[in-house]
């Protein structure tokens, strides 16, 4: 079976017989994938603060409850809030490191 188009490209610059995933693993293991995944991690953890605080503070805010008033119930309900928003916001203002740390390398510095 002869591939056509973007799938022959592919398969041309895979011919080491890496698969994609082991390519990116290599990456990680280096220097910059290392400085890219400290990054990865100020991120998370710079978005998972923030969007806590606003999300606990908000409930309080609109229902005029402090929080020790909460079941346990909302506790985990929003904790779960707050994961599911920080982790695409995440992976959104992790791309630009990504571009710079794992891209390809140009030799004008």
């Amino acid at each position: 079976m002869q591939l056509h188009g973007v799938a022959s490209r592919y398969k041309h610059q895979n011919t080491a017989g890496k698969q994609t995933g082991e390519i990116m693993l290599e990456k990680l293991r280096t220097r910059d994938g290392k400085k890219f995944l400290t990054a990865l991690v100020i991120v998370f953890i710079t978005v998972l603060t923030v969007v806590s605080r606003v999300t606990f503070e908000g409930v309080e805010e609109q229902y005029n409850m402090p929080m020790e008033h909460w079941s346990a119930s909302m506790f985990i309900m929003q904790g779960a809030w707050v994961l599911i928003y920080s982790v695409p916001f995440s992976f959104i203002i992790s791309l630009p490191f990504a571009f710079y740390f794992l891209g390809p390398k140009d030799d004008r510095g």
